[in-house]
């Protein structure tokens, strides 16, 4: 299976901690030290990548513009490595046609709904792309007060038990914010909550939405510049082999 790889080095409306804008670059140079064989497959067979570079916009707009430049020309599973939360707005606007998408996933610790021109506000965005109706939050545990207020009122569903992700139907773009690991063993995030899920968890919350994923990115990973990054980006770097190998297996 191949997977066209983009990574968005974009950072700039991080608010409690930045440099998410690192961890694509960080991720290709800790791929060749990671495990090759995942959840019974071994990738060195089965998945096939094709980097697509790290484009480095500036701005919201460049970050609009460049994404679309990117994506709009891809044929294979598209992957996108962020960046802060932001970069989802601008994958999931140029794929969203291209792929038939009907559904928007995110695993997050945040609702991300706040009215407002950061990373907060990335899954209020999507759903005016693509109807709140359709919109499907898991993993959410800390939320603003006008957050509360907004979700009460939409249609946008938080989903609390691993088993009625299958239930969603319909092409998905799945989101995965680090942020909903627990901080106890990934704390290497730009907003960190506490009570979160294990990685083995979070696997089982993929292996229900596996077969129908068309796309899928990977955000806010923010190294802390010390001597513990390359434990922790070693455990996100295996965690997105061991998401690739899940799907593999999904689509086989």
């Amino acid at each position: 299976m191949i997977f066209d790889i983009l990574g968005i080095a974009y950072d700039e409306t991080q608010t409690f901690r930045k440099g998410a804008s690192r961890f694509p670059e960080l991720f290709w140079k800790y791929l060749p030290k990671t495990e090759t064989y995942q959840q019974g497959i071994e990738l060195s067979e089965k998945a096939f990548f094709n980097n697509l570079g790290i484009i480095k916009p500036k701005n919201f707009q460049e970050l609009i513009d460049q994404t679309h430049a990117k994506l709009s020309q891809v044929s294979n599973f598209p992957i996108i490595l962020g960046g802060e939360h932001t970069i989802t707005f601008a994958s999931f606007k140029v794929l969203k046609e291209k792929l038939n998408i009907q559904k928007f996933v995110c695993f997050d610790a945040h609702p991300d709904c706040e009215l407002s021109q950061s990373h907060a506000s990335v899954v209020r965005k999507v759903s005016a792309l693509i109807g709140e109706e359709n919109v499907y939050l898991f993993g959410v545990r800390e939320m603003s007060k006008n957050e509360v207020e907004f979700l009460s009122k939409s249609r946008i569903t938080i989903i609390k038990n691993p088993e009625d992700l299958e239930k969603i139907s319909g092409n998905i773009y799945l989101s995965i914010d680090f942020d909903v690991f627990d901080p106890a063993i990934l704390p290497s995030v730009g907003n960190p909550v506490a009570d979160g899920f294990s990685f083995n968890e979070v696997l089982e919350a993929i292996k229900a939405l596996a077969n129908k994923i068309v796309a899928i990115d990977f955000v806010e990973f923010t190294p802390f510049g010390n001597v513990l990054d390359e434990v922790y980006i070693h455990l996100a770097t295996s965690f997105i082999l061991k998401t690739i190998a899940e799907i593999i297996k999904a689509k086989a």
